[in-house]
């Protein structure tokens, strides 16, 4: 998920069947992955003393925040109580946090974060006392999962704490996403500090974070349409973003898109649309690996009676985003090292796999 803040303050490839790495304890945690809004995002639950909260996995974004008990458009969601929370501390700083979609703003402040067990002391996040488009989404919060340090909010990652501080065997987390329309959209699964050998077939294709940038951006090989390459999608640097629901390339490469798709179209806002009854082929290509995205991931709803809206949408700058379209047909893996980050995909097992095309 893009972000921006805003704050009042005083590819290289590697290909190998995944092993341990040294550690200092056996710990890894495993934690629900529940689809909600018809696969636009997934959320897990966490909790800071008795008050729990369900919140967004994203890897687009580094920070954690939740909804504030004082916040009054809210909408439904719970809402985190300081005053029912002894470790609960404030240093009275305000911030204020830009999506691609939607805001928030509030207060910072730091308490006792439990995630399925594993305790991170005293970490930092955002109270969110106002919002703007996320009212009515299905998630009390959202937590980053990226490696940028320090965050933008002034400390560090969850996931990045317990690496850093030995909680967890493995530096890396694994995520398998599940579907609402085959009725497996409580079946996902985070795992933070190993993987879920069950769910992909080795070996796993790593490829590494670019090392200018803060999150988790690799090197887009290339995206065949219909049996078609076009260059001009070599080296984008990519984001792969778990609370994105879309994929976002650079404009001209919509419309190349739209050249190879019969009756497509694109919009102002450089969105494409198809042919609702169409069935283009798109084979994304990470390294020397290509994993195909079936159509009823690019295509969605009806918009009109010939057309319907796809998840592709244009962006101005050589760079792109890739989320749940994409990533609900791999198993990812998000490692950091001291040598470097990488992220990498294995192909679904039979039982985890796309049923229907």
């Amino acid at each position: 998920m893009k972000i921006s803040y805003i704050f009042t303050l005083l590819v290289v490839t590697r290909l190998y069947t995944i092993a341990a790495l040294p550690h200092k304890r056996q710990v890894a945690y495993e934690l629900p992955l529940t689809s909600i809004n018809g696969d636009k995002g997934y959320i897990f639950p966490i909790s800071f003393g008795r008050q729990i909260f369900n919140v967004l996995l994203d890897t687009g974004s580094t920070d954690l925040w939740v909804s504030d008990i004082s916040c009054s458009n809210c909408g439904n969601k719970r809402k985190y109580n300081p005053k029912r929370d002894g470790s609960f501390r404030t240093n009275h700083k305000s911030f204020e946090i830009r999506y691609g979609k939607g805001s928030v703003e509030g207060y910072i402040g730091s308490a006792d974060l439990s995630i399925n067990g594993a305790l991170i002391p005293q970490q930092i996040f955002g109270l969110a006392t106002k919002m703007d488009y996320f009212q009515d989404k299905l998630f009390d919060g959202i937590m980053g999962f990226n490696f940028e340090f320090p965050t933008p909010l002034g400390g560090q990652s969850a996931f990045m704490y317990m690496v850093d501080n030995g909680m967890i065997p493995n530096p890396r987390f694994g995520v398998y996403l599940g579907r609402e329309s085959e009725g497996t959209g409580n079946a996902g699964r985070l795992h933070i500090g190993d993987i879920d050998r069950t769910r992909f077939i080795s070996p796993i294709s790593f490829n590494r974070v670019d090392d200018n940038e803060p999150d988790w951006k690799i090197s887009l090989q290339s995206i065949m349409v219909n049996g078609h390459t076009y260059p001009t999608f070599r080296q984008l640097l990519c984001l792969i973003d778990t609370g994105a629901s879309i994929l976002k390339i650079p404009y001209s490469d919509v419309d190349s898109i739209a050249n190879l798709i019969p009756g497509s179209a694109v919009n102002k806002r450089h969105k494409l649309f198809v042919p609702c009854d169409s069935t283009p082929s798109f084979i994304i290509t990470f390294g020397s690996v290509s994993y195909t995205i079936p159509p009823r991931d690019i295509i969605g709803n009806r918009y009109n009676d010939e057309l319907c809206h796809t998840n592709i949408i244009g962006r101005p700058e050589r760079r792109c985003t890739i989320g749940t379209p994409f990533l609900k047909n791999v198993y990812s893996v998000f490692e950091t090292t001291p040598s470097g980050n990488y992220v990498g995909f294995g192909f679904l097992t039979p039982a985890f796999s796309n049923k229907t095309l």
